[in-house]
């Protein structure tokens, strides 16, 4: 039997690495059959071309053990089917990738609220790990108010954070984790521009990592959760974090993704950091609008304050990147919009970017 490990790791092959080499990964027969069920999954979205005789909706949702029928019969006709399906598995599929080209990178940023989870079992924080692998497929996450599964970090997955968390009171932290790439913690000058204003962040809140693929960094990033403890408010906090970006910028040339809860409504945390000229991923994709019913210049619902109605509708987790990096975007998703049901797992939603580096 294909353990659930293995079959995420053929699907995904089939996606970032192509089809061809895919089969070339497979032991047996069944596992040729999830490279194959996969392709046809795919296929049938037109997100590929199909290696055979089919046309985009020649396809059978029960070939593929792990396809949403009642999404697919809910969209209604061809049209819409794949209009939506497009939408939803873009952000998926990834362009055959070749040693030393640029590749598609999908970044996440997810608090996990485990400081009081909704999520649990006998090895504490491992079942929104596993939600995370299943419903985000990420290759960089960066975790808030996360902690590191009882049995340690998840096979496959290495992981940066600060053991303890906050401390005593509050053993969670910032985690930054990767399935698929090498992290190494950022070493760096501080306080360069020798500001006597210069403060430091939470280091198990903010912290920054070097993305390594094939033994070159190819991104740092910041990952953070600008901390509301006890007095302390979200832009009180900010001030460290806003440091440790400016000495990153300053510190290297490769690009600079931040990413994390802010704790800030879109309408104050954008300034701050487009001062630094990082720009968030959703103003830069210019296909998402205020809602209505949000708080702050909020987008995308990525925090509910409660599970009563009547919750408030609020943005406060983002990912910014470089105002260079912007043509290289292919998508961005997040927010309840992106991930129903979210709001059963944590207060938090995810938000996502693919982008190529």
């Amino acid at each position: 039997m294909v353990t659930p490990e293995r079959k995420a790791e053929l699907r995904n092959a089939v996606v970032g690495e192509g089809r061809s080499r895919a089969l070339e990964l497979c032991q047996d027969e069944s596992e040729r059959q999830i490279v194959h069920d996969k392709v046809a999954e795919l296929a049938a979205l037109g997100l590929i071309e199909y290696p055979g005789d089919s046309n985009d909706f020649d396809f059978n949702p029960d070939d593929s053990p792990d396809f949403d029928r009642d999404a697919w019969e809910s969209a209604g006709s061809p049209p819409d089917r794949k209009r939506e399906f497009v939408r939803e598995y873009e952000p998926k599929l990834l362009p055959t990738y070749k040693e030393g080209d640029a590749r598609r990178v999908r970044i996440a940023t997810w608090n996990m609220k485990t400081v009081a989870p909704r999520l649990w079992n006998p090895n504490g924080s491992e079942p929104l790990w596993d939600w995370a692998a299943d419903n985000i497929g990420a290759d960089v996450y960066v975790f808030t108010e996360a902690v590191i599964p009882k049995n340690g970090v998840p096979v496959g997955w290495n992981a940066i954070y600060v053991p303890g968390g906050v401390g005593p009171r509050r053993p969670w932290g910032t985690i930054i984790a990767s399935p698929t790439l090498t992290l190494k913690s950022f070493q760096f000058p501080r306080n360069v521009i020798e500001n006597e204003e210069f403060s430091l962040p939470n280091p198990a809140a903010t912290f920054t990592v070097s993305i390594l693929d094939k033994d070159e960094v190819i991104a740092n990033i910041v990952g953070t959760h600008v901390l509301m403890l006890d007095e302390d408010d979200g832009p009180d906090e900010i001030e460290g974090v806003l440091w440790e970006i400016l000495d990153v910028l300053l510190a290297d040339e490769v690009p600079v993704i931040v990413a994390g809860d802010f704790n800030l409504h879109p309408n104050t945390v954008q300034p701050l950091l487009e001062e630094l000229e990082m720009f968030d991923v959703l103003t830069l994709k210019g296909s998402f609008d205020e809602r209505p019913d949000g708080e702050g210049g909020t987008r995308i619902w990525t925090h509910r304050n409660t599970n009563n109605p009547g919750a408030k509708v609020q943005e406060l987790d983002f990912i910014f990147v470089t105002e260079e990096q912007a043509g290289n975007i292919l998508s961005v998703s997040g927010g309840v919009e992106s991930f129903p049901g979210v709001f059963e797992v944590s207060d938090h939603a995810p938000v996502c970017v693919d982008l190529m580096l």
